[in-house]
């Protein structure tokens, strides 16, 4: 029994052997073929004849081929003769569909390129493919290999793209980042803000009771300085202003102006109103006409807050103002 039993592992063993040598051959093409690859695209970017790239393809073909000669065990597409060339085929193209796409993701900024890319790392899509189209478990595990890396590949991706549209944002709103506030209005949505996302206008969910148009808009405004007097404040709203309103400082860092169009051309001859909060080395504004109570517009300035990073991704996002 023990001479048996001894035999029979050795047996195993053997198995493994065609299977191994096929793998490690297929890496090994991979690994020699793969560079020959960056020169035969630099040649047909210059020269424009890209049908030098069948160069490393047939070269990369033929070495397969003679690879599954060589190990026709190890593949159920390798055993017969006729069936070698489709290996050898589907080897050299998902392989290299495989390698591209890995060296596209490895060029993403979150990931780091490895040195030895497109050396030994050049050989594992071709060494995977020919692992998936073997039997039992060498295929599985192959293909299991093959979806963690797609898996991990479309993480760095989305990973990359998050980051770049991260500092694309952080670029756009550095200058004037302390300038862009955020409010909450009941009974108001946010309409709209200018290009630099400073200044916005709120205007009512409910227009029915609207009887000229933005009379019930309130605006929200910041700008850097301080104010220690009322004078020398001009007023404004979304649809007029006022030179010379009148100013009251109700408390500490707030002051509330009145005022109205002097002449209005269009519209109406509405009163306005404005409440201006110090925050910092900031003016924070908001405006309406008095069809809006005062109560709404001193709610609204005190609490404006910076905005957040969530808030910006969102003013980033089109459709999101």
């Amino acid at each position: 029994m023990i001479p048996s039993a001894r035999t029979s592992a050795s047996r195993s063993r053997l198995r493994w052997i065609p299977t191994v040598a096929q793998i490690g051959s297929v890496w090994l093409i991979g690994l020699v073929v793969t560079p020959f690859v960056y020169g035969a695209l630099l040649i047909a970017a210059l020269s424009g004849n890209y049908a030098v790239m069948l160069i490393p393809a047939a070269a990369m073909i033929l070495g397969l081929y003679v690879v599954g000669s060589l190990t026709p065990a190890a593949s159920p597409m390798t055993v017969a003769r006729g069936r070698r060339l489709l290996w050898s085929i589907t080897v050299c193209l998902a392989g290299s569909a495989g390698w591209w796409a890995g060296l596209w993701v490895l060029a993403q900024p979150s990931a780091s390129m490895p040195q030895n890319w497109p050396g030994i790392l050049g050989g594992l899509p071709y060494a995977l493919v020919a692992g998936v189209l073997m039997v039992r478990w060498t295929g599985l595990i192959s293909l299991v290999l093959s979806g963690v890396l797609v898996i991990g590949g479309v993480f760095l991706v989305q990973k990359g793209r998050a980051e770049r549209e991260a500092t694309a944002l952080a670029e756009r709103v550095a200058p004037v980042r302390d300038l862009i506030y955020m409010i909450d209005i009941p009974g108001h949505r946010e309409a709209g803000r200018d290009s630099s996302w400073i200044v916005a206008s709120f205007e009512p969910v409910d227009t029915t009771g609207v009887k000229v148009w933005q009379e019930r808009t309130i605006s929200l405004a910041a700008t850097r300085g301080t104010l220690s007097a009322c004078g020398g404040q001009t007023l404004a709203v979304a649809f007029g202003r006022d030179e010379e309103p009148a100013c009251l400082r109700e408390g500490p860092g707030l002051w509330y102006l009145t005022g109205k169009i002097p002449k209005p051309k269009w519209g109406c001859p509405c009163g306005l109103h404005q409440y201006l909060r110090q925050d910092g080395g900031v003016l924070v504004s908001g405006g309406a006409s008095d069809a809006v109570p005062r109560e709404v517009l001193r709610r609204a300035v005190l609490q404006a807050r910076h905005a957040t990073e969530a808030d910006l991704r969102r003013l980033a996002t089109p459709g999101g103002q």
